[in-house]
Protein backbone atom coordinates (compact mmCIF):
# COMPACT_ATOMS: atom_id res chain seq x y z
CA UNK A 1 0.00 0.00 0.00
CA UNK A 2 2.69 2.42 0.91
CA UNK A 3 5.15 2.16 -2.04
CA UNK A 4 1.21 2.43 -4.22
CA UNK A 5 0.77 5.76 -2.73
CA UNK A 6 4.61 6.77 -3.22
CA UNK A 7 4.06 6.19 -7.00
CA UNK A 8 0.93 8.24 -7.10
CA UNK A 9 2.81 11.13 -5.54
CA UNK A 10 5.83 10.96 -7.90
CA UNK A 11 3.13 10.56 -11.00
CA UNK A 12 1.38 13.72 -9.81
CA UNK A 13 4.50 16.01 -9.67
CA UNK A 14 4.77 18.49 -12.47
CA UNK A 15 8.30 18.24 -12.66
CA UNK A 16 8.96 14.13 -12.63
CA UNK A 17 6.17 13.40 -14.72
CA UNK A 18 7.21 15.33 -17.85
CA UNK A 19 10.05 13.92 -19.61
CA UNK A 20 10.68 10.65 -17.23
CA UNK A 21 7.21 9.29 -17.82
CA UNK A 22 7.71 9.73 -21.57
CA UNK A 23 11.41 7.96 -21.42
CA UNK A 24 9.66 5.69 -19.49
CA UNK A 25 6.79 4.88 -22.36
CA UNK A 26 9.29 5.27 -24.79
CA UNK A 27 11.03 1.94 -23.12
CA UNK A 28 8.05 -0.16 -22.75
CA UNK A 29 7.29 0.38 -26.26
CA UNK A 30 10.66 -0.73 -26.79
CA UNK A 31 10.84 -3.69 -24.52
CA UNK A 32 7.00 -4.71 -25.30
CA UNK A 33 7.74 -4.94 -29.37
CA UNK A 34 11.51 -6.78 -28.96
CA UNK A 35 9.77 -9.15 -26.70
CA UNK A 36 6.69 -9.97 -29.31
CA UNK A 37 9.63 -9.89 -32.00
CA UNK A 38 11.37 -12.34 -30.00
CA UNK A 39 8.34 -14.73 -29.53
CA UNK A 40 7.78 -14.71 -33.17
CA UNK A 41 10.82 -15.17 -33.86
CA UNK A 42 11.02 -18.32 -31.64
CA UNK A 43 8.34 -19.82 -32.65
CA UNK A 44 8.42 -19.24 -36.81
CA UNK A 45 12.33 -18.62 -36.89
Amino acid sequence: MGASKKHDEKKRDPLGAGPMDKTQKYVLAGAVLFIVAFVLYYLFG
